[in-house]
């Protein structure tokens, strides 16, 4: 784990994360695998339930969301605001909408 002093210096520590996804940028797991984990928890749960709402760290929704869709992670992720909602459909997770502050 690694501390940075201003926000600047996060940001730019979340760029580099999601620039190396494969690597261990930011905490003990790499972006990819923090992807993977989230998507494999939620693929039971969209087979089961018409609708799921999911509460999770932008930086990890914002990979997953990313690996479905043609966007870039890091203007997705800069762009959400407190409290975000990002739409997706369920049948191949396209994105289809982020609301900021709903």
């Amino acid at each position: 784990s690694q501390w940075v002093e201003t926000e600047a210096d996060f940001v730019r520590l979340v760029e580099d994360a999601f620039a190396r996804p494969d690597e261990v940028v930011i905490g003990n797991e790499s972006m990819d695998a923090a992807a993977k984990r989230f998507e494999d928890s939620l693929r039971p749960r969209l087979e089961r339930a018409e609708n799921v709402m999911v509460v999770a760290h932008g930086r990890v929704i914002s990979a997953f969301v990313a690996n479905h869709n043609e966007i870039d992670v890091f203007e997705l992720w800069d762009g959400l605001e407190m409290p975000a909602l990002i739409t997706l459909t369920r049948s191949d997770l396209r994105l289809v909408k982020v609301t900021n502050h709903f």
